[in-house]
């Protein structure tokens, strides 16, 4: 499994909290998918799209140096 951060896992952890209260408040397992799936969606569209603010000021890495070759006698 991927890594997550702790803010999405806590935040899915509550979409599925909020799910299960529901459908046990309603009686309803649909009310629970649907509330389910809507708390998904948003986090889908909040996490997964690459946003272009994000590449206004790229990051510049220093170059590879290429490493030396020495043998080790003792």
């Amino acid at each position: 499994m991927d890594y997550l951060p702790p803010s999405v896992v806590s935040w899915l952890e509550g979409r599925i909290v909020i799910s299960f209260a529901a459908s046990w408040y309603s009686s309803s397992v649909a009310l629970a998918v649907e509330t389910f799936t809507g708390g998904l969606l948003v986090l889908l569209l909040a996490v997964g799209p690459p946003w272009p603010y994000l590449h206004r000021k790229p990051i510049k890495y220093l170059p590879a140096r290429k490493a030396k070759m020495t043998s080790c006698k003792r």
